[in-house]
């Protein structure tokens, strides 16, 4: 008899894409997949084929909170799981790691919750991050709720919050081994980002200002992911317009394919995050052999060794950021040597293939 795992989540970004590979890559004769995500978003379920063989149930959920509407919500969600009967619960980041730990909890069901962040981490507000560690820690420690972090920074943020060691487990997010291109000039230092908080753009623009006026470099920096209609877009092209950069260019969120593609071109890859959960973007640049200079955050420090394959920035220090990044135009040698030790890094961590044995085992376990 097959494990049935149902998952609950806004299937968008990382979380569509850790989703997308759970359905690929799971042994389709142990484990059956349900998936119940938000209708209304422009979500992986749509682009994905592979995912449309799933059962999908809709169900509107969004990120504000809305006491009417997300009890409306959660109404249909306990009807959705009773219906389906799942083994598991999995639901992955804060919103969806509420409404499956409380039914979890309810019709006693063992639930696993994936952050891909702390919900925390996304607030300046310090009456509000203090909410939301409590909500975590409260139903991160009942009792048929299990963490499975997607990477050790993300355990260690539980552990901070009191949530018990026995009850968070860590499995690391995980891609197939990408295949590179024949690529003629790889000439771009490439960030793959929203226009939002959490992606520190700004910190991005002054990095680029000191690589292009201070170290005198032509190189382009390219920003994948950005939100033309956003107002974040448009404050970071007054910035930069003030400062009269030439050297950065902006590109809208486009196919996996294509993304993959551009990536390629990139020497080196730079990620500016205040925080991560354990980003796709780094994994695959890593699978690319790719470079990583990045800040010191979570996430971010799982992937990256300092001197290593990359480096890492400490306290968001932009003129230490700008001198890495003149390093590797200017050591060829460290560059290749980078390149090489990148690929090590994705080969014995973050290989899908190596990978999924783990996550079945939690979910046998949890099963049972």
């Amino acid at each position: 008899m097959k494990i049935k795992i149902l998952h609950i989540a806004k299937t968008i970004g990382g979380v569509g894409v850790y989703t997308s590979l759970l359905s690929r890559h799971l042994d389709i004769d142990k484990f059956e997949n349900v998936l119940i995500c938000n209708g209304n978003d422009e979500n992986i379920v749509h682009i994905d084929n592979n995912l449309q063989l799933i059962k999908v149930h809709y169900v509107n959920f969004e990120r504000e909170i809305s006491l009417l509407k997300d009890y409306r919500n959660f109404k249909k969600i306990i009807q959705i799981i009773k219906d389906e009967k799942p083994s598991i619960i999995h639901s992955h980041s804060a919103k969806a790691g509420v409404y499956g730990r409380v039914a979890g909890s309810l019709l006693k069901i063992p639930t696993l919750y994936t952050p891909h962040a702390f919900s925390f981490l996304s607030t300046e507000n310090k009456f509000k991050n203090k909410i939301y560690k409590l909500i975590e820690q409260y139903l991160g420690n009942k009792k048929y709720s299990t963490i499975l972090a997607c990477s050790a920074s993300e355990k260690n943020q539980a552990i901070n919050i009191n949530i018990k060691k026995e009850k968070i487990l860590v499995w690391n997010n995980s891609i197939p081994e990408l295949k590179s291109i024949k690529i003629k000039k790889r000439d771009k230092i490439i960030t793959i980002a929203r226009t939002t908080f959490q992606k520190n753009l700004d910190m991005l623009i002054n990095v680029a200002e000191l690589v292009e006026k201070k170290y005198h470099k032509k190189e382009v920096f390219m920003i994948i992911g950005a939100d033309k209609k956003s107002k974040e877009y448009k404050e970071l092209m007054t910035k930069i317009k003030l400062k009269s950069l030439t050297n950065i260019v902006f590109l809208d969120w486009t196919s996996r394919k294509e993304t993959l593609n551009l990536l390629q071109t990139g020497k080196m890859i730079v990620s500016t995050s205040r925080y991560e959960g354990l980003p796709y973007a780094l994994i695959e640049s890593l699978s690319l052999s790719k470079p990583i200079i990045a800040t010191n955050v979570d996430g971010n420090r799982d992937l990256v060794k300092d001197n290593y394959n990359g480096y890492l920035i400490e306290n968001f220090d932009e003129k230490i950021m700008a001198n890495k990044i003149n390093i590797l135009l200017e050591n060829e040698i460290k560059l290749n040597e980078f390149e090489k030790n990148a690929k090590n890094v994705f080969m014995k961590n973050f290989n899908i293939k190596d990978n999924i044995k783990t996550l079945e085992r939690i979910y046998k376990n949890f099963a049972k």
